[in-house]
């Protein structure tokens, strides 16, 4: 699937392909993402490198915008919508980066010659950061806490970014756990490759449990 994509240009953005109109090209985008994220989670599940690379491709993630913001006679695209006013569209907008960062993070697990360790620490502040900056309609919250008016696809996409966070951070941190145990230097990676598994398994019991008759 990547490569019939790519043969039809997928991966490169849709500025740099004036044949297409603006309305082709922001739907090219979202397929994309969604090519780019199965791509990634089969890696992950299967322990393979991805086979996307980030210097073969330039295309943007997915704009904020409702879909009746554009159509097929729209000639310039309208500016996207700040990350404060959701659309149907803002998860993908948030979900491709994450995608992207859980791609090097796989890539750096895989790596026969493994990165330097400053490299990894450059990486985990990119993929705090990036939660840092998640707006308050995509950052989770124990269920109980949401209202009922509140739709539960909604939740599971909070959900679902908060989990690909933690899985980033155990994936890249991995592989400190039991490396020279006696050095400060790595007391970094253990406690948060601990700390975010253990979420990681708060997490499932709670929706566990809320999944069953009764729950939210």
């Amino acid at each position: 699937l990547v490569r019939l994509a790519q043969r039809m240009g997928y991966h490169r953005d849709p500025k740099f392909l004036p044949h297409l109109s603006p309305f082709e090209g922001e739907l090219r985008r979202r397929v994309w993402f969604f090519i780019e994220v199965f791509d990634c989670l089969f890696s992950f599940q299967l322990g393979m490198p991805p086979v996307i690379r980030e210097d073969e491709c330039d295309t943007e993630s997915p704009g904020n915008r409702f879909d009746l913001d554009f159509d097929e006679h729209t000639m310039v695209l309208p500016p996207p919508r700040p990350a404060t006013e959701p659309t149907a569209t803002l998860y993908l907008c948030y979900k491709s980066k994450m995608c992207r960062l859980l791609r090097r993070v796989i890539r750096y697990s895989l790596s026969i010659q493994p990165p330097a360790y400053d490299d990894v620490l450059k990486l985990h502040d990119e993929i705090h950061a990036f939660r840092d900056q998640l707006p308050p309609t995509l950052r989770i919250r124990s269920v109980r806490a949401y209202s009922f008016t509140e739709k539960s696809f909604d939740i599971v996409h909070r959900l679902l970014l908060e989990m690909a966070y933690l899985k980033s951070l155990c994936v890249l941190h991995r592989a400190y756990i039991n490396h020279e145990k006696d050095n400060p230097r790595y007391t970094t990676s253990r406690s948060t490759c601990i700390d975010a598994a253990l979420r990681i398994l708060d997490l499932h019991v709670e929706y566990d449990t809320e999944s069953k008759p009764g729950g939210r």
